[in-house]
């Protein structure tokens, strides 16, 4: 049983835990998703079964030695590839029939082992929701957020899916491939928009973004407290467990922690998860003092700088929930004028009368509150913006940087100009003297994006090419492959 938070262990100490609110089935891509996907698989029950069926992809099986909690049949590894070295295409062409002769057979590898996670002995399904964690930047979690991209608007997936997507450092590769990926993100959000009313359950459920620099930055200020100064910390693993822990936290509230006065069902849970259809945040303030004043701080910290602020446009929200999971006996949290306090902090992002949501107030046996805000439905966040300028400004500066200075040579005796790659030189490899950097591939008009949504068609900008995977077709009916 994994307790990675210190609220998870007090949930556990007073109350019997024995569902969720949402039954996510988990898959995590590439190095930083396995690492994410594998926390969500030493969740458990308090009987001791598992929470989520989770599933672990990469193109390196020694990426996925390090796994403590998902099973050896869960690490799904796809023969003949040992990483993608921040390349997303090698991911792409894994499963295009036109690079790859054994496409079909990748395809097939993949449907079937999420059938069989996420479907039981009879093929019914056992999961509400798929919860894809990816690392942008790298290769292969980049890779795969494309690939799902183009499964999720062919409808091969019965249920909603949301992404947990980490944003990079300032690595002019990774965020090139970053931000290639926020783009096919937020045109799929554009066209999803037109296709679905604001209320039904939409495909692409929601992107949760987190910023790398963001988070280390806090755990360094957490290794700088007194309490913590001696202790070895990793950040990545620290922000890992913070995002994963304060998830499966609001899920398990609903349907574990009731209120004498407004509780939040998991039928609201699943309603704002299901239905949001865009960028989604999430605050958490943990809450000792009884005091006005701490409260408000508290809350707007919890939304302005923690590990999951990215600058997000709350004014473009479109639902919210706030769940004050507070103190039994604690009458301050009950108060009136504690009420109106967190109103108005939360009014001061975005007016939430007129988003679709609500709060709620339900209890445990602590002696702290606990308050979670969410925001979903929202416009691309700011921080996209702002790494679109890092990379283009590193760019710039990689080009001056390979600016070669010419070399006087005019006093040479022999001063004639030698060129390895002119038409008389042979290529001692036995192919044409042209470089292999200068390559390139033209455009051709049947590979231009098409409007309308389903993306078959659209272009993908990582590889170059359009994707017509073939999927494969299964014998059951639940949507996994089936068209």
């Amino acid at each position: 049983m994994l307790y990675n938070s210190n609220e998870l262990e007090i949930m556990h100490e007073v109350s019997e835990i024995n569902n969720v609110a949402i039954r996510f089935g988990v898959i995590g891509a590439g190095q930083k998703g396995n690492k994410v996907a594998d926390i969500f698989a030493g969740y458990t029950f308090s009987d001791g079964t598992p929470c989520y069926p989770t599933l672990a992809l990469n193109l390196s099986h020694t990426d996925m030695i390090h796994l403590k909690n998902i099973d050896k049949q869960d690490r799904i590894h796809f023969d003949g590839l040992q990483g993608a070295a921040r390349t997303p295409s090698v991911v792409i062409d894994t499963f295009d029939p036109e690079r790859n002769p054994n496409a079909h057979d990748q395809l097939a590898k993949l449907y079937g082992a999420i059938e069989r996670k996420f479907t039981d002995s009879e093929g019914e399904l056992i999961i509400d929701h798929i919860l894809l964690d990816i690392g942008a930047g790298g290769g292969v979690g980049t890779g795969f957020g494309s690939l799902f991209l183009k499964i999720i608007s062919e409808g091969n997936f019965p249920v909603p899916v949301t992404m947990m997507v980490s944003l990079p450092h300032e690595n002019p590769e990774e965020l090139e491939n970053a931000l290639v990926l926020i783009s096919e993100i937020n045109e799929f959000f554009k066209q999803q928009q037109q296709a679905y009313t604001m209320f039904e359950n939409k495909p692409l459920a929601n992107v949760i973004l987190n910023y790398n620099p963001q988070m280390e930055k806090i755990v360094k200020s957490q290794k700088g407290t007194k309490d913590l100064k001696n202790q070895h910390m990793i950040w990545q693993n620290v922000a890992n467990d913070y995002v994963a822990s304060t998830l499966h936290e609001i899920n398990i509230i609903p349907g574990n922690f009731g209120s004498d006065q407004v509780t939040y069902d998991p039928s609201d849970f699943q309603k704002l998860f299901s239905s949001s259809g865009k960028f989604l945040t999430i605050g958490k303030a943990r809450i000792k003092k009884q005091d006005l004043h701490a409260l408000e701080s508290s809350i707007q910290k919890s939304l302005n700088d923690n590990y999951f602020t990215c600058g997000h446009k709350f004014e473009t929200a479109k639902t919210f929930a706030n769940i004050l999971l507070r103190p039994t006996n604690a009458g301050f949290f009950q108060d009136i004028e504690t009420e109106s306090k967190i109103n108005k902090v939360l009014n001061e992002y975005t007016d939430i009368k007129r988003l679709s949501g609500k709060m709620a107030n339900p209890m445990w046996d602590s002696e702290h509150a606990v308050n979670y805000t969410i925001f979903g439905g929202m416009n691309l966040p700011e921080i996209i913006g702002k790494l679109s300028e890092q990379a283009k400004t590193l760019n710039e500066q990689i080009e001056r940087q390979e600016e070669e200075d010419s070399i006087d040579i005019s006093f040479l005796k022999n001063n004639k100009t030698f060129n390895p790659l002119s038409q008389g030189i042979q290529n001692k490899f036995g192919g044409s003297h042209t470089s292999a950097f200068a390559r390139k591939q033209p455009v051709q008009e049947e590979q231009k994006p098409k409007k309308g949504f389903g993306f078959s068609n659209k272009t993908n900008s990582l590889a170059g090419k359009k994707i017509t995977p073939q999927t494969p077709k299964f014998g059951g009916n639940k949507g996994f492959g089936n068209k």
